[in-house]
This record gives C-alpha cells, sequence and structure tokens, in this order.
C-alpha cells in the first residue's frame, strides 16, 4: 500500500490518506504562564496539542496547535499552527509507477485542510476536559 521512505517520510495520495482511519493519540494542555489581568476583564485564550496517528504499519502520525478563545477565537477551539506530520503528499494516481511528491509546503497545506474534515474538535475537548478535571 505505502512505505517508509529513506528520509523518514511516508508518501500517499491525499486521496488515499482519506482512506485511512486516523485515531486520536494524545493532547495536551500548553503550560503557559497567565499574564496578570490590569483591568476588569480580560480576554483570555487556552493553547494546546493535539496528536492522531493510524494503526497502519508504517504509522501515519498528524499533529498540531490549537487555541480556544483568544481576540481572533472568541468562541471555539481552531488549528493556530502549521499541521506536523511524517507525510508527503503526492500528486498523480497512487497505483501509477510515477505519482510526485508535492513538496513540504503543499503537503502541510493539504493536511491543513484534511484535519478540517475529521471531528478533532469534539474530540480534543472532550479530551481535555477529562485529562485535566
Amino acid at each position: 500500500m505505502f512505505m517508509l521512505s529513506d528520509d523518514g517520510y511516508v508518501r500517499l495520495t491525499l486521496s488515499l490518506l482519506h482512506e485511512i482511519p486516523l485515531r486520536h493519540c494524545t493532547s495536551g494542555l500548553d503550560d503557559n504562564p497567565t499574564p496578570p489581568i490590569t483591568h476588569a476583564a480580560g480576554i483570555t485564550e487556552i493553547t494546546g496539542y493535539t496528536e492522531w496517528v493510524s494503526d497502519t504499519i508504517p504509522a501515519i502520525s498528524i499533529g498540531w496547535d490549537w487555541q480556544i478563545g483568544g481576540a481572533n477565537h472568541p468562541q471555539g477551539i481552531t488549528c493556530i499552527s502549521p499541521v506536523r506530520s511524517n507525510l508527503m503528499l503526492m500528486a498523480g494516481v497512487q497505483t501509477s509507477d510515477s505519482p510526485q511528491d508535492v513538496g513540504e509546503t503543499q503537503s502541510e497545506a493539504w493536511l491543513a485542510e484534511y484535519i478540517q474534515t475529521i471531528p478533532w474538535q469534539i474530540t480534543v475537548t472532550t479530551f481535555i476536559n477529562q485529562r485535566y478535571q
């Protein structure tokens, strides 16, 4: 199906990635010290990280940072960092002899779009609420 390349990347097409189930591995809160509030009301934010993996061999790993609240995201949880992964996405048909790497920048952009297709916000929020009760 796909293999680990000598450079450490797992190479596959975006369409094949959509066929591979990813499961939540872990999420956590960042240890950011809270600045003192110097006026009656202030905008707060909570930041953290999440990691998702496949049960395939080789394993696929995708992670990113997120934020709840803050001036730019007053409601809900949103991705605030580039997506980190061991994937190098490829353009072309996976079964052909010559699919080509799209490069790190395009892979990162496609992965950012991809993570919006999985219900990560609910899973991360639930996990964080249970982990930090």
